[in-house]
């Protein structure tokens, strides 16, 4: 009678311990939802509430919307959780901000991470059961039973994609989309952009608008950007450049891009009060 080899017992109790795993669940993998950013425009300056737009704003901004206040600032305006009375209080806001400690030590969350929650889909009165809980390094995810399962979060950047395919190395581009998909293809301006210092050189002054006489064909960018208002996500050693963007015969208009170093390209439709991601 032949031996069965040991190795053949091992293989069988590993597939019945697998076989068990996925029975019971014990391995089941962390749901994950993906957002298009292009699917969920925000600005700087908006308000929103919802699950994709609040994800959106977080994975774009690096921050909660503006209509987000902690538990601490509602209280000092009168908010108490047991009356349901934030939006008499604080009309339109939603209680967002503060740190979550994940003291359960559910597993869906990464160890060694600093959250910070916030309320979703919040109707006014009582707060429900949903949140958005999101780290300092980017990781964001949704809970819609008040912090017993979670679900992961990937917001995947929805720019302009298209006008890529047909841009040349060398070709001359203004509009918003070629710019943006030159420079997220290429890593720089097209060639026809000026510094202001480089446009001066020519003749050109802020002024008297007159590019398009002197330097027919090109527009104004590559200066740098400073963020000081801090709209813009920060990060060590990010830099940020700008440039005009569907310019008509070299004249400025309040239309900006503005991009970093680390390939985060942002439209600017009023000169810099608002912020579209682009990539």
């Amino acid at each position: 009678m032949r031996k069965s080899k040991p190795w053949r017992h091992a293989s069988l109790v590993l597939l019945l311990l697998i076989l068990c795993g996925l029975l019971t669940g014990v391995w089941a993998k962390i749901n994950v939802l993906e957002l298009s950013a292009a699917d969920y425009p925000v600005v700087t300056d908006g308000s929103y509430s919802s699950l994709e737009e609040v994800a959106v704003y977080i994975a774009t901004f690096g921050k909660l919307p503006s209509n987000f206040i902690t538990k601490r600032e509602a209280q000092n305006l009168g908010w108490d959780s047991r009356k349901g009375n934030l939006h008499a209080v604080a009309p339109g806001s939603s209680i967002g901000g503060d740190f979550f400690g994940n003291y359960e030590g559910n597993p869906d969350l990464p160890k060694g991470k600093k959250w910070t929650e916030c309320d979703i889909n919040f109707n006014g009165s009582f707060r429900g059961g949903e949140r958005i809980v999101f780290s300092q390094d980017g990781l964001i995810y949704y809970t819609e039973d008040h912090y017993n399962h979670f679900t992961q979060i990937l917001v995947i950047d929805g720019g302009p994609l298209s006008a890529s395919q047909t841009l040349q190395v060398d070709g001359a581009y203004t509009s918003k989309e070629e710019v943006a998909s030159f420079i997220h293809q290429f890593g720089t301006l097209p060639y026809n952009y000026l510094t202001k210092e480089e446009a001066r050189d020519l003749g050109w002054t802020n002024k008297k608008d007159n590019l398009g006489q002197v330097a027919p064909g090109y527009a104004i960018g590559g200066n740098s950007f400073g963020n000081r208002e801090g709209q813009l996500p920060d990060a060590k050693n990010r830099l940020w450049w700008e440039c005009d963007v569907n310019v008509i015969d070299g004249k400025r208009s309040r239309e900006r891009l503005v991009f970093s170093n680390d390939g985060h390209i942002y439209y600017t439709s009023d000169n810099y009060q608002t912020f579209e991601k682009l990539y």
